[in-house]
């Protein structure tokens, strides 16, 4: 088989080669910037959509965390009775004179 001879291109060949390159990759390049404009917008708005309907959650939690500091006696974390022990998560129920109530199983 015979090898086609190269092209020849002269010097406004070249030229048009190398303008239609530049604008080729300048069309790329706003494209690749619209579609990541695109993509910023729709995860910002998601993040907004999210911020927004976790806005009552984050309300409750903060008036937790303010109670459980003004009111240290009412965490979970205090108890009234200094002998009761918690093992592996058993636990013993006390009424308010401090006798056990009897275990409800379920």
């Amino acid at each position: 088989m015979e090898r086609l001879p190269a092209p020849v291109m002269g010097f406004f060949g070249r030229v048009l080669a190398t303008v239609v390159t530049v604008v080729v990759g300048v069309g790329l390049l706003m494209f690749s910037l619209v579609v990541f404009a695109v993509i910023f917008a729709v995860g910002l708005g998601f993040w907004a959509y999210l911020w927004w309907k976790t806005r009552g959650l984050r309300q409750a939690l903060r008036e937790q965390v303010a109670h459980a500091d003004r009111n240290p006696e009412t965490t979970t974390r205090t108890t009234t009775n200094p002998s009761a022990t918690v093992i592996e998560g058993e636990y013993v129920r006390l009424d308010d004179a401090g006798r056990e109530l009897p275990r409800q199983d379920q």
